[in-house]
């Protein structure tokens, strides 16, 4: 099979002593390799270099080829197994490797995201947000969950309970006891929610309003942003619902290293990810087939 390329065909006449019609002629079912083997064969001396000078040397073979042209790159690239397309994805780095995203719709990127890790998702979102609006943009319930003690000890809560206002002490109180404490001082309250049973401790958090347990992780995670695994994966993609897709897109390539971007477009099929592939720098693309693509390089002829 053919790799059909826009050649600089000036640069191989002028190089090889080879004129553009017999090239043009002679390129239907033989590649450029065959041709200039054929040159030799009938003593044209240049075209015998022609896999030295061309096929071993990246700088000749980027002009020959012309293998700045994406489109050149994309007809190569398209053209490889998927596991030799594999190896060239390993040049692109993460903001290259996040274009492969936009061939996904929003829904099925923020799946994709589930699948992170949380510490992952939360690396993503502080791209965009901060942690207390990263916060904010969780479900209630899952800032319940989030506050239960399996997952924060009693004694971590009470250190941020003291950043609270004494009414919102007091309303905590009341929730779970039903009876008013106007008159109490705010170590006195403190000390009241401590003697708190663990489940009554627990209505009394769960109580809270929003903003009061907003608070509270926030002053987590700003502490200890090892928290943030707390939360489940699912939990931490509902911010993203707010944002355009480009804007995720941007933030993941931003926040993550590229074998997780990697990871996320693993799914796309050959002919799109040859697409991502051509990003790769025309430089690396070059001394990657002279190194190891000789048989792809064998299959060039004229478009």
């Amino acid at each position: 099979m053919m790799i059909r390329l826009k050649v600089d065909l000036i640069y191989l006449c002028n190089k090889y002593n080879v004129s553009a019609r017999e090239l043009v002629e002679m390129s239907e079912g033989k590649s450029i390799s065959d041709i200039m083997q054929l040159e030799a064969q009938n003593g044209n001396t240049k075209a015998a270099d022609f896999q030295k000078n061309v096929l071993q040397d990246p700088s000749a073979l980027i002009e020959a080829f012309r293998l700045a042209d994406p489109a050149n790159r994309y007809a190569i690239l398209s053209n490889l197994n998927p596991t030799d397309l594999q190896y060239f994805m390993k040049y692109l780095n993460s903001q290259e490797l996040s274009l492969g995203l936009k061939f996904f719709t929003k829904d099925k990127i923020l799946s994709l995201l589930q699948k992170l890790p949380p510490e992952k998702l939360f690396q993503v979102l502080q791209k965009i947000f901060s942690v207390q609006d990263i916060i904010k943009l969780i479900p209630e319930k899952e800032l319940n969950k989030f506050l239960q003690p399996d997952n924060v000890d009693k004694k971590v809560i009470m250190q941020y309970l003291t950043e609270l206002p004494p009414q919102t002490l007091q309303k905590m109180i009341q929730n779970v006891t039903g009876t008013p404490c106007k008159d109490q001082s705010q170590e006195a309250m403190l000390q009241t929610i401590n003697s708190f049973s663990d489940k009554t401790f627990q209505d009394s958090i769960t109580s809270l309003d929003v903003t009061s347990k907003t608070q509270i992780i926030t002053g987590l995670l700003r502490d200890d942003p090892s928290y943030i695994k707390k939360f489940s994966s699912a939990a931490l993609t509902a911010p993203f619902q707010i944002l355009q897709k480009p804007d995720i897109i941007q933030a993941v390539g931003e926040a993550l290293p590229p074998k997780d971007v990697m990871k996320l477009i693993a799914g796309l099929p050959k002919e799109l990810m040859s697409i991502v592939a051509t990003q790769i720098d025309p430089k690396d693309f070059a001394s990657l087939l002279t190194q190891n693509f000789q048989d792809v390089l064998a299959q060039v002829t004229l478009r």
